[in-house]
């Protein structure tokens, strides 16, 4: 299948490649200038659209303090990482470098040190875009207007092999909660097509899934369970008016959404039944499996690698975890912790209008091992194994069906 993605897409993609952005579920917030107000609203404000080929340092603090100001009011434990002395300390020496007109890169070659002092890889800065604040800022501008508009789930394929009785579907991203219901439509189709072609085996193929809304991912796997589930103990969410602000404008109930997976009942809200922000412990849902007539019953295997990421990693810790079927591949390049952090907000910078994101949850998750941050690896080990010699097979997949006893 042939997706044309948005400018929107692309950028999230090329932050997900480069940045390695572990998500819980994907959430944008499209912040404008640092105000501080009651009214969720006017947090969205207009990006300054520098005509100058370089930031003065006045420009260049107001960034950073607005940075800094949404990572506190965002970030649901400072100290999760590293210790706050560090970040404070980089920030100090930052703020002494920015004494002269610099470039756009030049700003954020500066700037950068200082998040990544946190130690959190959900909390960074992006490298520029542009060339240029004017530039950069264009970027911006089409971002914002794409955000209600992305669409992921043409990302995920299958095919039925009926002659081999095979289902291999291609599940490459977790997509938004705004897709929910895409998602569930989609995987009743898959599933209802299994059945009706009394599909035996199905290989769930996540090596390119570097995450999105675990809610979607969930969908699925109650469609190849048994048992019931949950992908996380609980959650330490803090929820703040730039959070608040992004559900508002996406026409998003956050109340609703949290439903579905949590226990809500320590959050606090007010008579009229609006959130209010704070930090709060949600304990998750077990969920349960489809109904019979629609779950799968043969054999599932998943087939995992290096690329697998954030909400990707969740779904195949989730699979191993409950044991709900084998893992087949290679061990995933990041680790994956007890304490996940996830949620994250996505924003721009008044002036620069570089993008940035900050974490605003940490998750509990059951892990198999012990240890506290662990590669997942798969049950069935194919690192050894090269592709082969066809440029259109592969030898985890090819061994995956051998598993099931099979052959294409």
């Amino acid at each position: 299948m042939i997706v044309k993605l948005s400018l929107f897409n692309k950028i999230i993609t090329t932050c997900l490649q480069i940045a390695l952005i572990p998500l819980s579920f994907f959430l944008i917030i499209f912040f404008g200038c640092g105000v501080k107000c009651s009214d969720p609203m006017k947090i969205i404000a207009k990006q300054t659209n520098i005509e100058t080929e370089r930031l003065s340092p006045t420009q260049m603090k107001e960034d950073l303090d607005y940075l800094i100001q949404v990572i506190i009011s965002s970030h649901p434990d400072m100290n999760f990482f590293k210790s706050e002395k560090d970040f404070a300390k980089k920030k100090t020496n930052c703020y002494k470098k920015l004494d002269r007109d610099l470039s756009l890169e030049e700003f954020f070659n500066i700037v950068n040190p200082v998040v990544n002092a946190l130690g959190d890889d959900h909390t960074m800065i992006y490298p520029p875009k542009g060339k240029c604040p004017k530039q950069q800022y264009h970027y911006a501008k089409e971002i914002y207007q794409d955000i209600k508009g992305r669409e992921t789930i043409s990302n995920n394929t299958y095919i039925i092999i009926n002659e081999k009785k095979i289902c291999i579907l291609r599940f490459n991203t977790c997509g938004s909660p705004n897709e929910y219901h895409l998602y569930k439509d989609f995987f009743k189709k898959i599933f209802t097509e299994i059945n009706e072609q009394k599909i035996d085996t199905l290989i769930v193929d996540i090596r390119n899934n570097q995450g999105g809304y675990s809610g979607n991912s969930s969908e699925l796997l109650r469609y190849i369970t048994d048992t019931p589930f949950r992908q996380y103990e609980n959650a330490t969410r803090k929820i703040s008016q730039e959070s608040l602000a992004f559900y508002e404008n996406c026409d998003i109930n956050l109340l609703v959404l949290l439903k579905k997976d949590f226990d809500t009942s320590s959050l606090k809200v007010s008579d009229s039944g609006e959130l209010m922000p704070g930090t709060f412990i949600t304990e998750a849902k077990y969920l349960y499996p489809v109904d019979e007539n629609l779950r799968f019953k043969g054999k599932t295997y998943i087939l995992i690698g290096p690329n697998v990421f954030s909400s990707g990693m969740l779904f195949a810790n989730t699979a191993q975890y409950y044991k709900i079927a084998p893992l087949v591949g290679k061990k995933t390049r990041w680790k994956f912790s007890k304490q996940h952090v996830g949620d994250v907000i996505i924003g721009t910078l008044p002036h620069s209008n570089l993008y940035f994101m900050v974490s605003t949850t940490v998750f509990i998750v059951s892990k198999l091992s012990g240890k506290s941050s662990t590669h997942i690896v798969p049950d069935y080990n194919v690192s050894r194994l090269k592709f082969s010699a066809s440029k259109n097979r592969d030898a985890i997949l090819e061994y995956a069906i051998k598993l099931a006893g099979k052959t294409l």
